[in-house]
């Protein structure tokens, strides 16, 4: 069998050359001729796979994509052409969530106490799949208070509390995190439109860390001349690569599309992609995605810091610090004479960032049970008691 796979994988190579002969490809150079004689293309979304890039693939079985999303598959013509195909669906979830917590975090870093005042406020969250439920988990164990919307779900019969649109528009803080969705009976193009914004403030918060295009980023210029708009904090943008400067100057934070690039999002990634085609082939799993990643040292905790709340956002920030991207991100666009080169260059050559489970801790033996280790836990820390 050969196997083709994107050359910013990680992990790749050891998973598929277990299944036959693995070859990497860059997104940007492939050429359909070399599909010519491919069983398997794994690839990320920085590659269109339809007919034209598969003209002369006639022993392709399985297309597979190490992404959440997947509008850069031709999925009709891939079910018509008998060729299986996957995605790997909730891969970045984690990553995405904790993007958010440090987001949060950082419009409140100005605060005494931060997390007694992220408690006070409520988070309205649109799209309760795979993202939504994984930063419903993380407020969870931070005692914030939250509310969910989606309305396929809830017709489905999910048995959350799912509220409407109109309630979460009350909420302090709005996270996104619905695919892009253009027809239909539930469509999410500009689903925070000029009507919604207008019964918003500048006391509330915008996050979109899902797809350009579900925040209404024309609606939110023009209404500009009418009210004071609510903060954005924004990770997906109208027609990136090639975004508004004039929103981007506009955002209180901002980043380039990279919320869910930590190394376990891309490393799961790659797993899930891995499993799907020994699947397909019915062959065993032979690797174990714990095994692949790599250990960071451990950080251990004294008495006095585990009795300071301000423990919370410091760990948050020593795994991921969002105004570090921003302030980055920023200053290369600011200094660029191709922003969509810079913003392309930025994502493709980003910084390893790890999820918090990739810490662990060690705590005295007498504060495993201490509140803040609790929530620290519950956040995904590993905690380890230190003998």
């Amino acid at each position: 069998m050969k196997i083709l796979y994107d050359n910013n994988m990680p992990y790749a190579h050891e998973c598929f050359s277990l299944l036959g002969d693995a070859q990497s490809f860059d997104a940007k150079t492939l050429d359909p001729h070399e599909l010519t004689d491919v069983d398997a293309l794994i690839c990320r979304s920085t590659l269109t796979v339809d007919s034209q890039l598969l003209r002369y693939a006639k022993q392709l079985k399985m297309v597979a994509t190490a992404t959440a999303g997947f509008n850069h598959l031709d999925t009709h013509y891939l079910q018509n052409a008998g060729i299986s195909w996957c995605s790997a669906a909730g891969c970045n979830a984690v990553a995405v969530a904790e993007y958010v917590i440090s987001a949060l975090f950082a419009e409140l870093s100005a605060c005494e106490a931060p997390i007694k005042e992220l408690q006070k406020r409520t988070i309205g969250i649109v799209g309760a799949g795979n993202v939504g439920s994984a930063l419903s988990q993380k407020l969870d164990a931070l005692g914030i208070e939250y509310k969910l919307c989606d309305p396929p779900l809830a017709e489905s019969g999910d048995s959350r509390v799912l509220v409407e649109m109109p309630e979460i528009l009350t909420c302090d803080v709005i996270c996104l995190h619905v695919p892009l969705i253009t027809q239909g009976e539930h469509p999410t193009l500009n689903l925070i439109g000029e009507e919604q914004l207008k019964q918003l403030s500048e006391k509330q918060i915008i996050i979109n860390a899902c797809r350009g295009g579900v925040l209404d980023e024309n609606a939110f210029l023009r209404g500009l001349n009418q009210q004071r708009m609510p903060k954005l904090i924004l990770d997906a943008w109208l027609n990136e690569p090639r975004i508004d400067q004039t929103i981007l100057s506009l955002t209180a934070l901002a980043t380039p599309h990279i919320a869910g690039h930590t190394l376990e999002g891309k490393a799961r990634g790659t797993f899930m992609t891995y499993a799907s085609l020994c699947q397909l082939l019915d062959k065993n799993v032979r690797k174990d995605l714990d095994d692949l990643l790599p250990e960071i040292p451990i950080k251990r905790v004294s008495e006095s810091e585990i009795q300071d709340l301000w423990l919370i956002p410091e760990m948050i920030f020593s795994l991921y610090d969002i105004k570090l991207d921003d302030r980055h991100f920023r200053r290369l666009m600011a200094q660029s004479e191709n922003a969509v080169d810079t913003f392309r260059l930025f994502r493709a050559n980003y910084a390893v960032r790890r999820e918090f489970s990739a810490q662990r801790l060690a705590v005295p033996s007498n504060m495993k049970n201490n509140a803040v280790i609790e929530r620290l836990s519950k956040l995904g820390f590993q905690i380890l008691v230190d003998k």
